[in-house]
């Protein structure tokens, strides 16, 4: 019992490791899709503000911005932007006329998303001023390649969404266990096979020259307890 909970807090361990691990993953080797799979439109007071959504395996990126026309004019059919959020961050709306306000809110994970970043770029025209603030990540220093836009690095997020981490965790823990408790016995039987049909000693690989029924000399294996020491 005591080895068994010993095993299961390992893999507990190993499977929130996975977790971080296969969400930087994403972070680093999938990339969103251009043009965006979605897009929503909303109207606050005077302004309309665009929120895109990228969905791809193992990653969700949202993107908020003052809508300007001409730049979304060729895109498909608006939806409602309310249908593309999501329960774990509130990205909010522009709420100044004279700044163009952009966030980008990335979550990486597989089979769920785990953990996110955000990252918020405001700037005006006149005079030419902008800010920028990053929120839970790691910088790396990689471009998005083929697909631009303010802070569009392949950043690591640190940010746990608590559904997807606890979800994920749990799914790679019973992985490792399962790779635990049943790979090092197949491996075991499986060298037992092999040593066997080349007539060795499947315990310590002494060569028996086939002669399996009287045991190892070196060892004592298959005679019971008896072991000679040279």
């Amino acid at each position: 019992m005591k080895r068994w909970t010993l095993r299961i807090v390992l893999c507990l361990i190993l499977g929130a490791i996975t977790t971080v691990a296969v969400a930087w993953g994403c972070a680093l080797w999938v990339l969103p899709q251009n043009p965006p799979r979605q897009a929503g439109l909303k109207r606050e007071g005077t302004l309309d503000w665009v929120l895109i959504r990228w969905d791809v395996s193992g990653s969700v990126i949202l993107w908020s911005e003052r809508h300007d026309p001409q730049r979304y004019v060729t895109r498909s059919q608006f939806v409602t932007a309310e249908s593309l959020a999501v329960p774990w961050v509130d990205l909010g709306t522009p709420v100044n006329q004279r700044e163009r306000e952009v966030r980008r809110v990335e979550a990486r994970g597989w089979p769920y998303p785990a953990l996110y970043l955000e990252f918020e770029w405001r700037g005006t025209d006149d005079p030419m001023t902008y800010s920028e603030r990053r929120l839970g990540m790691i910088p790396t220093g990689l471009e998005l390649h083929d697909w631009g836009g303010y802070g569009a690095t392949r950043d690591l997020p640190l940010i746990p969404i608590w559904f997807g981490f606890i979800v994920n965790s749990l799914i790679f823990m019973v992985a490792w266990l399962l790779l635990v408790s049943y790979v090092p016995p197949a491996y075991r039987w499986a060298r037992h096979r092999w040593r066997h049909k080349e007539g060795e000693c499947p315990r310590c690989r002494y060569d028996l020259r086939g002669d399996l029924k009287s045991g190892c000399p070196e060892c004592g294996w298959n005679r019971g307890s008896e072991v000679r020491i040279d």
